[in-house]
């Protein structure tokens, strides 16, 4: 799969994060520890619909409709302070009486696979869900006891080596993600 925005060495350094990580499900698990997930500044009305009309034209780009379902979610995730799982996406007030839980994971199937969306979390628990923004590089560290996620706020550590690689190899659109996994404070 090729992320829609990666390094390319002749227009100079982006990154995107695109990936699947197992099964598309939530599984029904209750997640308390969703407090428990590092929490980004809140945008303002204005920020948000600006990324959303973005965010929205890079799916037109790609091939898909715009729907009333699309602008919502994609609004929902944009506007979180964190990274949303599919219970939390179609439980939440822009979705909730709009759209079933099928349509819900649909969309998020279908965006993730064309590198709108990132998935994060492990295997057998729930995916969390968030944008891949074209000037946005988010790593994460994830609690491998009950799941919590939590955005790193440090210069990434990879940057410079994947200017390098790509430099050294010729590859273009380079990309890379990163998250790390270990036990949260909590479950220590």
């Amino acid at each position: 799969m090729t992320p829609p925005h990666g390094t390319d060495v002749s227009q100079g350094m982006e990154h995107s994060h695109t990936g699947s990580h197992g099964d598309d499900h939530d599984h029904g698990h209750s997640h308390s520890h969703t407090t428990a997930t590092r929490e980004r500044e809140p945008m303002t009305a204005q920020v948000s619909a600006k990324l959303v009309q973005e965010t929205i034209s890079r799916c037109r780009a790609l091939g898909l409709r715009r729907t009333t379902a699309l602008e919502d979610l994609l609004k929902a995730l944009l506007e979180s302070p964190r990274p949303m799982t599919l219970g939390e996406l179609a439980e939440s007030k822009l979705l909730k009486n709009r759209c079933d839980r099928a349509t819900v994971f649909r969309l998020l199937v279908r965006l993730e696979k064309q590198g709108i969306l990132r998935r994060l979390g492990l295997h057998d628990r729930s995916a969390y869900y968030t944008v891949n923004l074209p000037d946005g590089h988010h790593d994460y560290l994830i609690c491998t006891e009950c799941g919590a996620i939590e955005q790193l706020d440090i210069a990434c550590p990879v940057e410079q080596l994947e200017a390098q690689i790509a430099r050294d190899s010729g590859f273009r659109k380079l990309y890379h993600e990163l998250e790390f996994f270990g036990v949260c404070p909590k479950c220590s």
